[in-house]
Parts: C-alpha cells; structure tokens; sequence
C-alpha cells in the first residue's frame, strides 16, 4: 500500500471513496440533515476549496485503487478521515494519519469523530476533550491529541503490513 499526498485529479475519486464509507457506516446514525450536511462537506468542489485555502489531502492507494483519504486543515485538525470499507481493520486510516501528522503545524491536533469511529481515534492516541455534539445534523465528538509521530506497531487485530 502506498499513501501519498492526493493529486488535484484525483479528488473527485476521493471524494467519492469518502462519501461511500459515510454511507456504509455513518449514515446509518445521522438524520437526513446530517447526511445532507456530510454530502455537501465531501463533495468535490468543497475539497477543492479546502485545499485552495491550504488543506492537506493524501490518499492510501493499494492493487485496487483508492481506499482511504484523509484531509487535514488550519495545520491542526483532521476534517476528513476515511477508509474503503472492504479496506478496514487492515491499517489503512493508522497510515494515512501518520503521513498526515508531518503536515501539521500545531503541537495539538483535533478531529471531531463520528460516534462510532471513537474506537479507531482512540487507538490512534485521541482523547475526549467534550462529550458528543450535533451541529447542522452532524454527530460528533471532539477529541485530540499530541502531534507526536503514530506508532504503526504492532498491528492490530486485521491488519498487515507492506
């Protein structure tokens, strides 16, 4: 597996690999407003505005493509993580975290986690900082964490190595 920072025409896959996990895993949680809301966030033209204004976007590619991205902005706060569902638990999101966190400025980085994906943050050193909120129909829980490097070992349950 290869993570890499994205290529500008490679985006709007992205962001298509972004809006398939949501649908697949988060969605499920949200009202039609948050999943309206998330839609608009993922879709191209705004991932292309956040990088005009300075965002960070890497891609994790393997034989079958695209099947993880990960954007982060302001030099401090992880707005997108995603992995390919049929990619999870194979250490895609702990790698793409960790080529991410070189690009950040701040010695404290945020993500305001899904609900359901406060495990994966957790292992990759997250912490609370507030209990779940709902703005605009979009759950989630602040969390972060030291800027510090990723620890990629030991794998954890599923995962391997390259």
């Amino acid at each position: 597996m290869t993570v890499r920072r994205a290529l500008t025409e490679e985006l709007p896959a992205l962001s298509l690999l972004a809006q398939r996990s949501f649908m697949a895993a988060v969605a499920p949680l949200y009202s039609e407003l948050g999943v309206r809301t998330f839609l608009e966030f993922a879709s191209t033209e705004a991932m292309l505005k956040r990088v005009a204004q300075g965002a960070v976007t890497y891609g994790a590619y393997d034989a079958r493509g695209g099947v993880g991205m990960a954007q982060v902005r302001g030099g401090s706060h992880v707005c997108m993580l995603f992995v390919a569902p049929e990619a999870q638990r194979q250490g895609v999101g702990r790698r793409l975290l960790a080529a991410l966190l070189p690009e950040c400025t701040a010695e404290v980085i945020t993500v305001n986690a899904s609900p359901n994906a406060e495990g994966a943050y957790l292992r990759f050193g997250f912490r609370r900082t507030a209990e779940e909120q709902t703005v605009d129909g979009i759950r989630f829980i602040p969390m972060a964490r030291p800027r510090e490097p990723v620890v990629l070992d030991p794998p954890f349950r599923g995962e391997t190595t390259n």
